[in-house]
């Protein structure tokens, strides 16, 4: 038995940067965890981008053609052909206790072949089950289908009359004591196989077994549906009662999400072979206990049912009734005074009287009465000719000078009833047997187990989704919790206890799969699904890396080594302060932390595979093609490139903003090594390929990226203190920028740096720090409980899903913010577009070698805004001064980048 769709391997093709749908499990969840918050759930459809790998895609040798014999399995596990011959079991187990109801037996020979085509179709499933079912033949159930099948000959009763030695006809035919001998005989053994018969019937029922467990998955499957709606009317009402403002918007986001990915299920459901949705299997686990509970509930009912007559006085000596009392007593009287004997007359009309078909009394009316071979009574009102061999008995015959045959049609029927009842208490039985034993394994052991599968699985196929399921089934629990104490959740919850130690090993692995996200990070998400999808090979964590377009940022800490050296044991929380900064806004933009460097922090924003273009492209020598990426020109990357942007203004913002870092301003120690101390950070962005990948061997290993275009970030970041900047953005990545945000960006500088002889731009986006003033009213997450620093987190990676879907959906332009954010409005607020457009000026005349024209404007510059010098003005003009003033005579329009750690210092910085 497979939880599957369509029975065989299942696959669905997806795009793993495109938003998909990842359907089962952590959708209830997350539902259930945002009862209690303010934010926007349709981001449930962006967070399916980092579920983009939940379904994989299977490789073009799955789809050769089937051999016979699986063509044969998938056959006899269709779910219409198992829906047919549960129908024919149902018959087979109802269908004599029917046909003694409804026909006499005229009408046997019409259920005789449909009892033999359903004993043929019987053993043609046998057949077929033993060739293509693994493990089937000689199997518990194989021997248990055989007999039950085999039990279906006494049935048809052409077959049965030829094993028992009866003739339907022998009654009705019987004349003379001899018939009438073989007549009874015929009879008792036709009774008395009927009783055998309707035992072995209920080996029969082991078929029920089939159609309980098709039901049951058929169950299981809608009730994860019924759920998800349960769960969405739920949470509106939920959302109506606590958040009056917000709760409209989430729930109709929440609808609308989780009506798109129901219909990327039914059109993925409907393209064919090629796109089908794997469910989930039982364990191998699950299928082994629930055969064998299987097998110990068929084997304990249908024992207690065949041994139970065995200790029954009427299976071995029969009842005396009247009519073998009263026979006997004819025939004494017979022998003494023959035929006209007063006694006999009396006792004769008597038996008659009290045993004929006119005696309301009489449920066995009398049928014939013989003795000495003289028929003295024949019933008239009914003929034996319509009466089955078992709705007759019969005493005397053989070896007796009387024979009376009496009719107990009534008997029949009555059992015939009894028997349907006692089939369907047996199918009862057997279903609550099976439910009962398995259901504490089922619930205790066996859930678990299939949960941890399902989890492992998860891990294996999107491993950054891993380092989020523990916060969510966590804040489900909290939630879970909290309804049961109020008495709304009239639905129990069989999670809501996690004492077991199945429960521990469980959320044990959560935290594990958590963990290696967050070791690995997005880089490493490769790594951890290779080696987690290899069940049985060692561990390999050198996985070939890929070639990547992103977004580089990099940003380095200033004044670390004094840092280190005052604070000492204290640098790590110095250092984790400021990370959770970075971190923290980078993850609200969408982009990723890749690696931590001491007092340097690498951050990435990764293009989707659909912005990215593969060119092939032939080497000088025309022997070999390279690959070359290209981004589209689209709105995403602009999007996705001023995310970046915004990213790094906010990261400034917030660290001078932070009520935690604001202690390090008042350290005693650091401002007597730097008066004024605050924490300051410089920023580099540049955007190009890479190698994403493992680096290092077999013990250690870094998940990053290596490529000149990351060591350019780490330059860009570097050169900010020669310029005086917070921040340098590349040409490169100015020119993906969106022309709203080019409008925010400075031209400072055309340089070449070391390893590269292109020229290439450097842009700042300018900002005043001091007026960012310190926000008393910020969440210090540090000090939240821990599942309100589950929540924090939870609502925070909704509202980055929420802004990214929207970004992708072109619905929200990230350069706006500009305009609205109140942060980046006070920062930027000094700088006016005169003191841009004349440094603009100043820097065309710069760049066409009229050094004279741009020193004059870049005097200018340098004090333009009251209270601030310009950096970038005073690093131009240290340059004209060193060529005394005049461009040189091999002037490009570029320089080469020089002083990168170190610049001495220039006479307008005293």
């Amino acid at each position: 038995y497979k939880r599957q769709v369509h029975g065989g391997v299942q696959k669905m093709n997806t795009n793993k940067d495109q938003p998909g749908s990842n359907l089962e499990q952590s959708r209830n969840i997350e539902l259930q965890a945002l009862n209690q918050q303010d934010v926007d759930s349709p981001s449930k459809l962006m967070g399916s981008q980092n579920k983009q790998a939940g379904i994989n895609q299977v490789p073009d040798s799955s789809k050769t053609a089937k051999t016979m014999k699986e063509k044969i399995f998938d056959f006899i596990e269709n779910t219409y052909y198992i829906i047919f011959m549960s129908v024919v079991t149902i018959y087979a187990l109802f269908g004599d206790d029917v046909k003694v109801l409804v026909v006499d037996r005229d009408g046997d020979p019409y259920f005789w072949g449909i009892n033999s085509l359903c004993f043929t179709l019987f053993i043609i499933e046998l057949i077929l089950g033993s060739y293509s079912k693994p493990g089937y033949f000689n199997s518990f159930f194989f021997w248990l289908d055989l007999i039950s099948t085999l039990s279906m000959v006494m049935d048809i009763g052409w077959i049965s009359d030829l094993i028992l030695g009866t003739d339907s006809n022998a009654v009705s035919s019987a004349k003379g004591a001899a018939s009438l001998a073989r007549a009874g005989r015929a009879s008792r053994v036709g009774t008395r196989a009927a009783r055998i018969v309707r035992i072995i019937r209920l080996i029969r029922l082991i078929r029920i077994v089939k159609l309980y467990k098709h039901a049951q998955q058929v169950m299981v499957d809608q009730e994860v549906d019924q759920d998800d709606l349960l769960n969405i009317q739920d949470q509106q009402q939920d959302h109506d009662q606590q958040q009056q403002g917000l709760a409209s918007n989430t729930i109709n986001e929440k609808k609308d999400g989780l009506q798109r990915q129901k219909s990327m299920v039914e059109k993925e459901k409907n393209e064919g072979n090629e796109d089908e949705m794997e469910l989930p299997k039982e364990t191998n686990v699950g299928k082994k206990l629930s055969d064998l509970t299987t097998k110990r509930v068929i084997m304990l009912v249908l024992g207690i049912m065949i041994t139970l007559p065995l200790f029954s006085v009427d299976t071995y000596i029969e009842d005396k009734t009247s009519y073998e009392t009263g026979a006997k007593l004819l025939d004494l009287w017979f022998q003494d005074e023959g035929p006209s004997g007063r006694n006999f007359l009396i006792s004769k009309d008597i038996y008659i009287r009290e045993h004929e078909r006119s005696n309301e009394n009489v449920r066995t009316p009398l049928l014939q009465l013989t003795i000495n071979g003289t028929d003295f009574y024949i019933d008239s009102q009914s003929s034996s000719e319509y009466l089955r061999q078992d709705e007759m008995d019969s005493y005397g015959g053989d070896g007796y000078n009387y024979f009376v045959i009496f009719e107990t049609r009534e008997d029949a029927v009555l059992n015939a009833i009894l028997s349907i009842i006692r089939t369907i208490f047996v199918c009862i039985v057997l279903t609550m047997g099976a439910l009962l034993f398995s259901r504490d394994a089922n619930d205790l052991v066996l859930q678990p187990i299939e949960s941890m599968l399902e989890k492992v699985q998860r891990i294996s196929r999107n491993p950054i989704e891993a380092a989020q399921m523990e916060e969510r089934e966590e804040l489900a629990y909290e939630q879970a919790q909290k309804e049961l104490e109020k008495g709304k959740n009239k639905k129990k919850n069989k999670k809501v206890e996690q004492n077991y130690e199945t429960q521990i090993l469980e959320k044990t692995i959560t935290k594990i799969g958590a963990l290696l996200a967050l070791g690995f990070g997005e880089a490493g998400s490769e790594i951890i699904a290779e080696n987690m999808k290899n069940s049985y090979g060692e561990v390999n964590p050198m996985v070939p890396g890929k070639k990547i377009m992103a977004i580089f940022g990099f940003c380095d800490i200033r004044n670390f080594t004094d840092a280190t050296e005052v604070l000492q044991e204290g640098v790590m929380v110095f250092v984790n302060e400021i990370a959770e900064i970075v971190h923290g806004t980078v993850d609200r933009f969408s982009g990723a932390a890749n690696k931590n460097i001491g007092d340097a922090f690498l951050l990435v924003w990764k293009f989707p595979k659909d912005q990215v273009e593969e060119l092939q492209i032939e080497s000088a020598d025309g022997q070999t093609q390279n690959t070359v990426l290209e981004l589209k020109a689209s709105t995403i990357v602009s999007q996705i490139a001023d995310m970046s942007l915004i990213a790094f203004l906010k990261i400034m913002s917030g660290i001078n903003a932070s009520r935690k870092l604001i202690k390090y301003r008042q350290n005693e120690g650091l401002n007597r090594r730097i008066p004024h101390y605050s924490v300051k950070m410089g920023f580099g962005l540049h955007v190009g390929w890479a190698i994403e990948g493992a680096i290092g061997s077999e013990y250690k290993i870094d998940a990053s990226y290596l490529s000149p275009n990351v060591n350019m970030a780490s330059r860009l970041e570097a050169a900010t203190k020669q310029f005086g900047v917070p921040l340098l953005v590349s040409g490169p990545l100015y020119r993906l920028l969106t022309p709203e945000s080019q409008e925010e960006m400075r031209h400072i500088d055309r340089v070449t740096v070391k390893g590269s002889i292109d020229p290439m731009d450097f842009y700042t986006c300018d900002v005043d720090l001091n007026r960012v003033k310190v926000n008393n009213k910020q969440v210090d997450v540090s000090q939240l409980e821990k599942g309100q620093k589950k929540r924090f987190r939870v609502i925070n990676r909704l509202k980055r899903n929420d802004l990214m879907k929207k970004v992708l959906q072109n619905k929200f332009k990230v350069s706006s913010l500009f305009k609205t954010d109140p942060d980046l409005k006070n920062m930027r607020s000094i700088f006016t577009q005169e003191f841009n457009e004349v440094f603009s000026q100043g820097m065309k005349h710069y760049l066409d070698g009229d050094w004279p024209a741009a020193k004059e404007v870049f005097e200018k510059t340098l004090n333009m805004i009251p209270g601030h010098k310009d950096g970038p003005s005073n690093t131009l003009l240290d340059v004209i001064e060193e060529n005394n003033g005049r461009a040189p005579d091999s002037w490009k329009g570029y320089r080469v980048l020089t002083c990168l750690l170190y610049t001495s210092p220039s006479p307008r910085d005293s």
